[in-house]
């Protein structure tokens, strides 16, 4: 004797596991990389458009919250001009939260961001920079880092702006 589901029962069933499924990932698994790649990013730049420290720290609580307070051990890269700051998740893997301007205060809150800020340094530091005379290669560095402090400000007004991409730390050395 040969039973058949209804079709209800069986389109109930599917349903059930589509919806499940990705559920079941989010609660045991944990959120995934690109939640919190989203949720730093955000961070990041609420962080670049605050004024004072209590602004720019309510900026980072929702992220602190989700990774268990990641930010209070970060870890970071040797990186010249871009270093990048990291965090560990909770599920150990690791995050870079922000990529900072040695040197300064500026910092970019995207990949995107920092292998535009590496492009822009590569097209004023070249490497004929290194024959200058040391006080010529100070006035490259310096206009290097002022163009890099400006694309932080342009970015914290919204604009977009992208340069054509580098080799660095970033982007990768090849």
């Amino acid at each position: 004797m040969r039973t058949s589901w209804p079709l209800h029962v069986v389109l109930l069933l599917t349903a059930a596991a589509a919806i499940l499924g990705p559920v079941w990932a989010v609660f045991v698994q944990g959120p995934p990389h690109d939640y919190y790649r989203g949720l730093a990013e955000a961070s990041c730049k609420c962080d670049r458009r605050a004024s004072g420290a209590p602004d720019k720290e309510a900026c980072w609580r929702a992220f602190d919250a989700a990774t268990d307070n990641s930010r209070a051990n970060p870890g970071g890269t040797l990186c010249y001009p871009i270093s990048e700051r990291s965090v560990h998740l909770p599920d150990e893997s690791r995050l870079t939260i922000t990529w900072n301007l040695v040197g300064s205060r500026a910092f970019f809150c995207s990949e995107k961001e920092a292998i535009s800020a590496e492009a822009l340094w590569a097209s004023i530091d070249t490497v004929d920079t290194f024959y200058l005379p040391q006080g010529e290669q100070a006035a490259v560095m310096k206009r290097a880092t002022a163009a890099l402090e400006q694309l932080s400000r342009d970015y914290a007004r919204g604009e977009r702006i992208t340069h054509a991409r580098a080799y660095g730390c970033v982007s990768g050395m090849h």
